[in-house]
């Protein structure tokens, strides 16, 4: 059974400085089946996913278990598409609970943008 190629390949560790700064390198799998079924001869990763993805980083680096994440003021202004490098980095402000992200290509432009919150999460 062959396994579907992963869609985000992390290519420079993340890490967190301080508790305050999450980077990271990241490409896109053009081999990932889902991008050629989005929009057929122009791959272009859907948002849900790119967001997906940079919870999922900053899960892995913060113990969520207690909060959820919520996003306001995304901003995507250049498509995140297949076979090219780009950096994200997300910037906790000092109270930790906000933190502004941006993804950005190699280039230095900005592709995605926004604001996120830690909101305290009510188990039951």
């Amino acid at each position: 059974m062959n396994e579907e190629p992963m869609l985000f390949k992390i290519i420079a560790g993340g890490c967190i400085a301080g508790g305050f700064h999450l980077s990271l390198g990241f490409t896109l799998n053009q081999e990932n089946n889902l991008l050629a079924e989005h929009f057929p001869n122009l791959p272009v990763t859907p948002a849900s996913l790119t967001l997906g993805f940079l919870v999922s980083c900053i899960s892995s680096h913060l113990a969520l278990d207690d909060y959820r994440l919520s996003f306001s003021d995304v901003r995507f202004t250049h498509p995140i598409i297949p076979d090219l490098a780009y950096t994200c980095s997300v910037n906790f402000l000092p109270c930790m609970r906000v933190a502004r992200f941006f993804m950005r290509g190699l280039g230095g432009e900005t592709r995605v943008r926004g604001q996120l919150e830690l909101k305290e999460y009510c188990k039951m």
